[in-house]
């Protein structure tokens, strides 16, 4: 198992990467795969710092 980590200007850009047919396809293997275990999160990031 893993985690993957990306980051969005907007939401718009979000609903538009899940919608494209070729993300679609791209994510079937993994469905099949590791359905059970799959989630999605969408989080804002309201400040980051380093230390």
């Amino acid at each position: 198992m893993g985690i993957t980590v990306s980051y969005w200007n907007n939401l718009e850009s979000v609903r538009r990467w899940k919608a494209s047919l070729e993300h679609q396809e791209a994510q079937k293997p993994g469905h099949e795969k590791w359905n059970s275990a799959f989630k999605t999160r969408i989080a804002k990031v309201e400040r980051e710092y380093d230390i």
